[in-house]
């Protein structure tokens, strides 16, 4: 019988170990907006009052980032 048949799925080490890298990365992010204080609670009415707030926590967290990148490069 062939191993990669359709009822045994082929799962390789190396995308689970992707899977997890990704998770941490955006488990930073929300992370990093909670550390803010603002404990990523969107505390508004209305929807379009709370993706203006989401986008706006984004923005901070993107320019702390970037200036981040920025300063580690320039030391590197």
């Amino acid at each position: 019988m062939n191993s990669s048949s359709a009822d045994s799925p082929v799962v390789s080490v190396s995308s689970s170990t992707i899977g997890f890298q990704v998770r941490a990365h955006v488990e930073h992010v929300y992370t990093d907006m909670k550390r803010d204080g603002k404990k990523f609670m969107v505390h508004c009415i209305g929807q379009a009052k709370a993706d203006l707030e989401i986008s706006l926590m984004n923005m901070v967290y993107n320019t702390r980032r970037w200036s981040f990148l920025i300063r580690w490069n320039r030391y590197a």
